[in-house]
Protein backbone atom coordinates (compact mmCIF):
# COMPACT_ATOMS: atom_id res chain seq x y z
CA UNK A 1 0.00 0.00 0.00
CA UNK A 2 1.21 3.51 -0.74
CA UNK A 3 0.42 6.45 1.50
CA UNK A 4 0.35 10.18 0.85
CA UNK A 5 -0.26 13.41 2.72
CA UNK A 6 -3.80 14.73 2.21
CA UNK A 7 -4.17 18.34 1.13
CA UNK A 8 -4.63 21.20 3.57
CA UNK A 9 -8.15 21.77 2.22
CA UNK A 10 -9.03 18.08 2.72
CA UNK A 11 -7.81 18.16 6.33
CA UNK A 12 -9.28 21.56 7.14
CA UNK A 13 -12.69 20.67 5.71
CA UNK A 14 -12.86 17.58 7.94
CA UNK A 15 -11.67 19.58 10.96
CA UNK A 16 -14.28 22.28 10.38
CA UNK A 17 -17.08 19.74 10.04
CA UNK A 18 -15.81 17.63 12.96
CA UNK A 19 -15.82 20.61 15.30
CA UNK A 20 -19.20 21.90 14.20
CA UNK A 21 -21.26 18.83 13.26
CA UNK A 22 -20.50 16.02 15.71
CA UNK A 23 -22.20 17.63 18.69
CA UNK A 24 -19.30 16.39 20.75
CA UNK A 25 -16.96 18.54 22.78
CA UNK A 26 -13.53 17.12 23.36
CA UNK A 27 -12.44 19.93 25.68
CA UNK A 28 -9.04 20.35 27.28
CA UNK A 29 -6.82 18.00 29.16
CA UNK A 30 -4.91 19.30 32.16
CA UNK A 31 -2.18 17.93 34.40
CA UNK A 32 -2.81 17.24 38.08
CA UNK A 33 -0.44 18.03 40.96
CA UNK A 34 1.56 14.86 40.19
CA UNK A 35 2.22 15.96 36.61
CA UNK A 36 -0.20 13.37 35.20
CA UNK A 37 -2.88 14.18 32.66
CA UNK A 38 -6.47 14.44 33.85
CA UNK A 39 -8.36 12.56 31.17
CA UNK A 40 -11.84 13.43 32.40
CA UNK A 41 -12.45 15.84 29.52
CA UNK A 42 -10.29 14.27 26.85
CA UNK A 43 -10.38 10.70 25.65
CA UNK A 44 -6.70 9.89 25.10
CA UNK A 45 -3.47 11.70 25.64
CA UNK A 46 -0.81 9.01 25.42
CA UNK A 47 -0.81 8.90 21.64
CA UNK A 48 -1.59 12.56 20.99
CA UNK A 49 0.44 13.14 17.85
CA UNK A 50 1.61 16.73 18.16
CA UNK A 51 3.78 16.60 21.26
CA UNK A 52 6.92 16.32 19.14
CA UNK A 53 6.46 19.89 17.89
CA UNK A 54 6.02 21.48 21.33
CA UNK A 55 2.29 21.23 20.82
CA UNK A 56 0.99 19.98 24.13
CA UNK A 57 -2.58 18.95 24.61
CA UNK A 58 -3.11 20.88 27.82
CA UNK A 59 -2.55 24.11 25.91
CA UNK A 60 -5.12 23.53 23.20
CA UNK A 61 -8.84 23.09 22.91
CA UNK A 62 -9.84 20.03 20.89
CA UNK A 63 -13.11 21.66 19.94
CA UNK A 64 -11.05 24.17 17.91
CA UNK A 65 -10.81 23.49 14.16
CA UNK A 66 -7.14 24.46 13.94
CA UNK A 67 -6.23 22.03 16.70
CA UNK A 68 -8.23 19.25 15.09
CA UNK A 69 -6.73 19.99 11.66
CA UNK A 70 -3.24 19.79 13.13
CA UNK A 71 -4.11 16.57 14.91
CA UNK A 72 -5.54 14.99 11.74
CA UNK A 73 -2.57 16.15 9.70
CA UNK A 74 -0.15 14.81 12.31
CA UNK A 75 -1.76 11.36 12.18
CA UNK A 76 -1.58 11.40 8.38
CA UNK A 77 2.08 12.42 8.55
CA UNK A 78 2.86 9.79 11.18
CA UNK A 79 1.42 7.18 8.84
CA UNK A 80 3.39 8.31 5.81
CA UNK A 81 6.57 8.60 7.87
CA UNK A 82 6.04 5.15 9.33
CA UNK A 83 5.44 3.73 5.87
CA UNK A 84 8.49 5.37 4.30
CA UNK A 85 10.69 5.54 7.43
CA UNK A 86 10.96 9.34 7.42
CA UNK A 87 11.29 11.77 10.33
CA UNK A 88 8.07 13.78 10.52
CA UNK A 89 9.57 16.77 12.35
CA UNK A 90 12.13 17.26 9.63
CA UNK A 91 9.84 17.56 6.59
CA UNK A 92 6.34 18.54 7.62
CA UNK A 93 6.59 21.55 9.93
CA UNK A 94 4.58 23.75 7.54
CA UNK A 95 1.74 21.22 7.28
CA UNK A 96 1.59 20.80 11.05
CA UNK A 97 1.46 24.51 11.78
CA UNK A 98 -1.31 25.59 9.41
CA UNK A 99 -4.22 27.49 10.98
CA UNK A 100 -7.86 27.17 9.99
CA UNK A 101 -8.63 30.74 8.96
CA UNK A 102 -11.91 32.55 8.26
CA UNK A 103 -10.99 32.28 4.57
CA UNK A 104 -10.71 28.49 4.96
CA UNK A 105 -14.13 28.37 6.60
CA UNK A 106 -15.63 30.48 3.80
CA UNK A 107 -14.04 28.27 1.14
CA UNK A 108 -15.30 25.07 2.78
CA UNK A 109 -18.76 26.60 3.12
CA UNK A 110 -18.75 27.68 -0.54
CA UNK A 111 -17.76 24.20 -1.70
CA UNK A 112 -20.87 22.79 0.01
CA UNK A 113 -19.57 19.27 0.49
CA UNK A 114 -22.34 16.71 0.67
CA UNK A 115 -22.49 14.09 3.43
CA UNK A 116 -21.35 11.43 0.94
CA UNK A 117 -18.40 13.57 -0.19
CA UNK A 118 -17.37 14.15 3.44
CA UNK A 119 -17.65 10.45 4.23
CA UNK A 120 -15.43 9.74 1.24
CA UNK A 121 -12.89 12.30 2.56
CA UNK A 122 -13.02 10.54 5.93
CA UNK A 123 -12.39 7.16 4.29
CA UNK A 124 -9.47 8.61 2.31
CA UNK A 125 -7.86 10.15 5.38
CA UNK A 126 -8.42 6.95 7.34
CA UNK A 127 -6.69 4.99 4.57
CA UNK A 128 -3.82 7.48 4.40
CA UNK A 129 -3.38 7.47 8.20
CA UNK A 130 -3.64 3.78 9.05
CA UNK A 131 -0.01 2.77 8.48
CA UNK A 132 1.29 3.60 11.95
CA UNK A 133 0.41 1.32 14.86
CA UNK A 134 -1.31 3.98 16.98
CA UNK A 135 -3.94 5.00 14.42
CA UNK A 136 -6.75 2.63 15.45
CA UNK A 137 -6.76 3.93 19.02
CA UNK A 138 -6.05 7.59 18.24
CA UNK A 139 -8.30 10.46 19.16
CA UNK A 140 -8.16 11.59 15.53
CA UNK A 141 -9.63 8.25 14.40
CA UNK A 142 -12.39 8.52 16.99
CA UNK A 143 -13.25 12.04 15.90
CA UNK A 144 -13.51 10.94 12.27
CA UNK A 145 -15.67 7.97 13.28
CA UNK A 146 -17.97 10.34 15.19
CA UNK A 147 -18.22 12.67 12.21
CA UNK A 148 -19.00 9.78 9.87
CA UNK A 149 -21.74 8.54 12.21
CA UNK A 150 -23.37 11.98 12.16
CA UNK A 151 -23.05 12.32 8.39
CA UNK A 152 -24.74 8.99 7.64
CA UNK A 153 -28.03 10.39 8.99
CA UNK A 154 -27.74 13.35 6.60
CA UNK A 155 -27.46 11.25 3.44
CA UNK A 156 -30.50 11.95 1.24
CA UNK A 157 -32.87 9.01 1.40
CA UNK A 158 -31.58 7.73 4.73
CA UNK A 159 -34.72 8.72 6.66
CA UNK A 160 -36.95 7.18 3.97
CA UNK A 161 -35.04 3.89 3.84
CA UNK A 162 -36.65 0.95 5.63
CA UNK A 163 -35.68 0.55 9.26
CA UNK A 164 -35.94 -3.19 8.74
CA UNK A 165 -37.48 -5.54 6.24
CA UNK A 166 -39.93 -8.36 6.86
CA UNK A 167 -39.92 -11.74 5.13
CA UNK A 168 -42.66 -10.47 2.79
CA UNK A 169 -40.78 -7.24 1.95
CA UNK A 170 -41.57 -5.89 -1.50
CA UNK A 171 -38.95 -3.43 -2.75
CA UNK A 172 -41.60 -1.71 -4.87
CA UNK A 173 -43.65 -0.83 -1.79
CA UNK A 174 -43.30 2.44 0.01
CA UNK A 175 -40.55 2.23 2.63
CA UNK A 176 -41.34 1.58 6.26
CA UNK A 177 -40.33 4.34 8.61
CA UNK A 178 -39.10 3.93 12.14
CA UNK A 179 -42.04 3.79 14.48
CA UNK A 180 -44.49 3.16 11.65
CA UNK A 181 -47.04 0.46 12.24
CA UNK A 182 -48.50 0.57 8.76
CA UNK A 183 -47.16 -1.51 5.90
CA UNK A 184 -47.69 -0.12 2.43
CA UNK A 185 -48.02 -2.41 -0.59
Amino acid sequence: MSAWICSQLHIKALAIYATTKTGRTFGRATKNEHGEYDLSKCETVEDFPLVHLNFTIEEHDLSDATTVARMLMAENIKSVCHRYREEEDKYYVEELSADVTPADRARVKAIQLTPVQLIKLIHCLDYQSCEHPGWKDSLAKRMLDDLEAVLVYQIPGYEDAPWGIDDDFNPKSLPKRRGSTTTHS
